[in-house]
């Protein structure tokens, strides 16, 4: 008999105070980093999105 285990997280990171800091021409920059970090911690995005004011992973 196998076992199988998914485990699905949705992270949220904001800026200190909300202060609308993130702008549109570093997303893809910021989305890529983010999403690199992640791959080396064995983590696999379906998705990064986010606003000026906080990121979705």
């Amino acid at each position: 008999m196998s076992t199988y285990a998914s485990l699905h997280y949705h992270i949220v990171f904001n800026t200190k105070l909300r202060t609308k800091f993130l702008h549109r021409t570093w997303e893809t920059r910021l989305h890529e980093y983010l999403g690199g970090i992640a791959r080396q911690l064995e983590a696999y995005p379906q998705g990064i999105g986010g606003v000026e004011d906080h990121v979705h992973l």
